[in-house]
């Protein structure tokens, strides 16, 4: 199976999103 550049620019967002996520969860439980 080969991937394709749509395939890794949809899972580097979704990495990105779960950073951002556990990022905000971080500084809310420090809030």
């Amino acid at each position: 199976m080969s991937t394709t550049i749509l395939d890794r620019i949809k899972a580097y967002k979704l990495e990105e999103i779960k950073a951002d996520k556990a990022k905000r969860a971080q500084s809310d439980v420090e809030a």
